[in-house]
């Protein structure tokens, strides 16, 4: 933009006319810029190396991607992106599909996302690609950097309990995976049965699980996976699996089941065929004579009960008659039988043993009595 005097000439190309015949006036001179810059970051510093956990993904926006274009007759929106190398164990998304170009303007909205494929390997990863404008000779060439972090999974779940004989959900709380890979797939979080329970089996779906067979966590959010106990006296079991992603192997966890015993069985008994004692003493019945025992309660909970009193004598518990006793009374030396003197040299006890639930009736224990000399 300048100032310019204009003043007449002759057809050979003299001035005519005087100055005053002249005239003053502006010539606006218009530049059209050309198009030989190539594209360049923003922040020519910004790192290039990115880390991603196996099996997961990693999102590039304008934070790590930002070019512009120096030429103003272009928008810096607009600039291309192209992969020419790389991607071996990955891809990239947009809006979830898979693409090999895509624009700035994708970047600065709602970003392009890295996705790790690669089931096993946990090599880097690289893209090659290079930036252009609307002049395809302007590209500027760059490379990024994905460092494959190992997936990790840990099992830290809460002991299953379960009544005997009965079946128990296995929920997410008993297997209560975490891991660095965030988020990860329930779908895809795999149990492979290692070994079977001792005590039951597992049901998925109502069939049972065979040995390496296996259930999602998805199938124990859904409460599809139970365990069956098989009703036998057992405390304890174990669920032994072997956590797996989309077929990366971690190490064995084993879930510890505990079994609430129920009383479904009488007590044992046993018991000599008898016992001698002297004429009008007291003789101690010892626990190797008469006995029972129940794996389902304390021996304080072993009753007998005398169905009928002795013909010639008493039972007595720490010296005192007593109709009942315990099979800790018996353990513990508490339980006599004392015979009166009188003309019988023989009697019996005839009682019934009792855990509080199950009884057994009409238990003799035959007495020999041997009269005075």
């Amino acid at each position: 933009n300048f100032t310019v005097t204009l003043q007449p000439i002759d057809v050979s190309g003299n001035r005519i006319g005087s100055y005053e015949d002249s005239r003053t006036g502006q010539l606006v001179v218009q530049v059209t810029q050309k198009n030989d810059n190539k594209p360049k970051p923003v922040n020519p510093n910004a790192t290039s190396t990115f880390s991603v956990v196996q099996f997961g993904h990693f999102k590039l926006t304008d934070q790590q991607l930002n070019y512009v274009d120096v030429d103003s007759d272009f928008s810096s929106g607009q600039l291309l992106y192209t992969i020419y190398s790389g991607l071996k164990y990955g891809t990239l998304l947009l809006n979830g599909r898979p693409v090999r170009q895509f624009l700035q303007s994708d970047l600065n909205t709602n970003g392009i996302t890295y996705q790790h494929t690669a089931s096993k390997n946990v090599l880097p990863d690289f893209m090659g690609y290079y930036v252009s404008d609307e002049n395809p000779a302007n590209h500027f060439y760059s490379l990024l950097t994905f460092d494959i972090v190992p997936m990790s999974m840990t099992i830290r779940g809460e002991v299953l309990q379960v009544i005997e004989g009965k079946q128990r959900m296995i929920t997410v709380e008993h297997l209560n995976v975490s891991s660095n890979l965030k988020p990860f797939f329930s779908r895809h979080v795999v149990f492979v049965l290692a070994s079977l329970p001792a005590n039951g089996q597992i049901l998925v779906r109502g069939q049972a699980l065979p040995l390496s067979g296996n259930f999602s966590l998805e199938e124990a959010e859904s409460g599809d996976v139970v365990y069956l106990h098989d009703g036998s006296d057992t405390i304890t079991d174990v669920l032994a699996v072997v956590p797996q992603y989309l077929g990366k192997i971690f190490l064995q966890h084993s879930i510890k089941i505990l079994v609430q015993a129920v009383d479904d069985t009488p007590p044992v008994i046993h018991k000599q065929q008898g016992m001698a004692v002297d004429d009008g003493s007291v003789t101690r019945i010892e626990s190797d004579i008469l006995s029972a025992h129940d794996d389902e309660v304390d021996s304080h909970d072993v009753v007998f009960m005398l169905e009928q009193q002795p013909r010639s004598g008493v039972v007595l518990r720490a010296g005192k008659t007593t109709r009942s006793f315990t099979q800790y009374d018996l353990d513990q030396g508490l339980i006599d039988y004392q015979h009166i003197l009188g003309s019988h040299y023989y009697d019996s006890l005839i009682f019934s043993v009792t855990d509080g639930t199950n009884s057994i009736p009409n238990i003799t224990l035959d007495i020999v009595i041997y009269p005075r000399v």
